[in-house]
């Protein structure tokens, strides 16, 4: 916080606030590199012509818009009476989140098969001694966006500080599976056609950082509702990809699929559409398997 500004609210304010609004200040300096302080000289220079109380609103007013929009800059939606400490706790808890140095703990959480605000505010509850249902209270919303990156995150620090060789032995098989699966969207009638017809989400990811051998729940909160927008035979394709690189759904991904259809889908006439063009994609996937047809093909 300014020296001038500190120095003006000293004069107006009880030391409570002062500390609120230093805190506040510190918590936008997480995020924001370029000068933010010039509003608030402008408001130190109009003290003369309004009342203290007046100052001291106007900055407390600033300071929550500011931190507001750095918040939706970051894909999270706060609800716009949230106070100001409440706000810097959010701040404070997203960079801590950034940090944290058990990036295995926010993996699990963000497993759990829950909405984007509910899905961040226990991420956040494993990071912090706020309770979910605390942070819960101030997100009005929360960009599929935001828990990506997250898991991003996490999961290129985890592969870290797990160790390049133990983690590349465990990825082999996953990685195998992928790589087979999307050939088999191109074999039909025991030869091989073209490219393949849809795009896989799992290869943008990999793209982004992120690796195999999670569960199949934190492969599906990546894309979140985007599953129920595809056509059938590309959300058939995209589940049983996403399984094949799951902890739980590699060797039958099937049974765990299905499990969870109904929360990222809601037309039950779409599930069992998918669900037809899964079976029939995985016939396929098994017809390839199966033939002389080279295993190892390149992704």
């Amino acid at each position: 916080m300014l020296d001038i500004l500190q120095s003006t609210l000293n004069d107006i304010n009880s030391p409570e606030f002062v500390e609120m609004i230093r805190e506040a200040h510190a918590s936008l300096d997480l995020f924001i590199d370029d000068d933010y302080q010039g509003d608030f000289v402008q408001l130190l220079m109009l003290d003369d012509a309004v009342d203290q109380g007046e100052t001291s609103n106007n900055v407390y007013e600033t300071t929550r818009n500011y931190q507001l929009q750095v918040l939706k800059q970051l894909g999270i939606e706060a609800d716009p009476e949230t106070r100001v400490e409440n706000l810097t706790r959010l701040l404070t808890g997203i960079h801590d989140v950034e940090r944290n140095d058990d990036p295995a703990k926010i993996l699990e959480r963000a497993a759990l098969e829950l909405h984007p605000p509910e899905l961040l505010a226990e991420i956040l509850a494993c990071c912090t001694s706020t309770p979910p249902e605390e942070w819960l209270v101030d997100l009005h919303d929360v960009s599929q966006r935001t828990i990506v990156k997250i898991v991003e995150m996490a999961s290129q620090a985890n592969a870290v500080k797990v160790g390049s060789a133990e983690v590349e032995d465990t990825r082999t098989p996953y990685v195998k599976a992928f790589k087979d699966f999307k050939a088999s969207l191109r074999f039909k009638d025991g030869q091989m056609t073209g490219t393949t017809p849809v795009t896989m989400f799992m290869d943008r990811y990999f793209n982004e950082g992120m690796d195999v051998g999670y569960p199949f729940v934190l492969y599906m909160n990546l894309a979140g509702e985007a599953f129920g927008t595809l056509e059938d035979m590309e959300c058939a394709a995209n589940l049983i990809g996403a399984a094949l690189v799951s902890a739980d759904g590699h060797d039958n991904p099937r049974p765990v699929i299905e499990a969870h259809l109904e929360h990222y889908i809601a037309d039950l006439d779409k599930i069992t559409r998918v669900q037809i063009a899964m079976s029939n994609l995985l016939l396929r996937y098994q017809a390839y398997l199966t033939t002389g047809v080279k295993k190892n093909v390149a992704s």
